[in-house]
C-alpha cells in the first residue's frame, strides 16, 4: 500500500516537472506510471528525449513553394534591373550618336559613354577582320572609360579592319610602338587581339585622355594626334570611321528580330 502511493507521488511529482518542458512525454509517464511501468525515478528520466518533441515542422511543400516565389521574384527583379539598364544604354547610344552628327568628331569627348551594346558592336564589326571583337570593345570602355565607337575606328584605321599583317602576326591592331623607321619589328606583339585591345585602351586612358597623363593635350582626337601620331590626318581619318559606325548602329530591337 505504502509502495503503491510511493510510486503514484513520485510519478507526479516528475510528471509535473517534465510536463514544464515537454506535455507530450508527461502525458505519457503519467499514463504508464499509474500501470506501474515505473517505479524508479531513473527509469523516467531516461525516457525524456534531449530536446523537446513537440516543437511543429513546416509542410515541406509549404517550403518548396516558398522558394520556388522567392526564386521568382529574384528573376523578375533581375529581369527588370536588366531592363532598365538595356533602356538607359539606348538612352545613351542615341544620345551619342546625336552628339557625333553635330559636333566635330576630332573635338569629341573620347571619354563620352557610347550605349553601345555588345550586339551592336558585333554587328557593326561583323565580316571584317575585327569581327567577334565585340564583346571585347565594349568591356573595354566599361573598364577604362574609353569610348567603344573610338576604340573600334581607332584598330579599324590602324590593322586596315584586321587584315594588316601586324595585326594578324602580332593581334596588334592600334599600330602601338610601330614607329616609322621598324613599324613590323617595333610594334608590340599581344597573347591574343582581346589582350590588345585592353592593354592599349588602359594606355590611352592613363597617358592621352587623363588631365595628369604625361602625353594629355585634351582628350580628344586632335590633342591625341600632337603625340599618338605623326601623320596629322590620323585625326580626320579615325573620325571618318566613327561618323560611319554611328550611321550604321542597328537598333536593339532589330537586332532582337534578326
Amino acid at each position: 500500500m505504502y509502495q503503491k502511493s510511493l510510486t503514484s507521488m513520485l510519478t507526479f511529482i516528475f510528471t509535473s516537472i517534465i510536463a514544464i518542458y515537454n506535455p507530450v512525454v508527461a502525458a505519457g509517464i503519467e499514463m504508464f506510471g499509474q500501470a506501474g511501468l515505473f517505479t524508479e525515478s531513473s527509469e523516467m528520466l531516461q525516457e525524456i528525449p534531449d530536446e523537446p518533441s513537440h516543437v511543429v515542422q513546416a509542410p515541406v511543400e509549404d517550403l518548396v513553394q516558398e522558394a520556388r516565389e522567392e526564386k521568382q521574384s529574384m528573376e523578375n527583379t533581375t529581369a527588370s534591373i536588366l531592363y532598365q539598364s538595356m533602356k538607359q544604354s539606348e538612352e545613351v547610344n542615341q544620345e551619342f550618336i546625336q552628339l557625333v552628327k553635330t559636333t566635330d568628331v576630332t573635338r569629341l569627348d573620347l571619354r563620352k559613354p557610347s550605349g553601345l551594346s555588345q550586339e551592336q558592336a558585333d554587328a557593326l564589326i561583323e565580316g571584317t577582320g575585327l569581327e567577334g571583337l565585340g564583346k571585347a570593345f565594349v568591356e573595354t570602355e566599361e573598364r577604362y572609360q574609353v569610348n567603344a565607337y573610338y576604340l573600334i575606328a581607332h584598330a579599324a584605321w590602324e590593322s586596315a579592319w584586321g587584315r594588316s599583317r601586324i595585326s594578324k602576326e602580332k593581334n596588334n591592331l592600334f599600330g602601338f610602338s610601330a614607329y616609322d623607321q621598324s613599324p613590323y619589328q617595333s610594334a608590340r606583339k599581344f597573347a591574343s587581339k582581346e589582350e590588345g585591345i585592353d592593354a592599349v585602351a588602359r594606355y590611352i586612358s592613363e597617358h592621352y585622355l587623363s588631365e595628369d597623363g604625361k602625353y594629355y593635350n585634351g582628350a580628344h582626337l586632335e590633342g591625341m594626334n600632337i603625340r599618338y601620331a605623326t601623320d596629322e590626318n590620323w585625326q580626320n581619318g579615325i573620325g571618318k570611321v566613327i561618323v560611319s559606325l554611328a550611321k550604321k548602329t542597328p537598333p536593339v530591337e532589330e537586332l532582337k528580330l534578326s
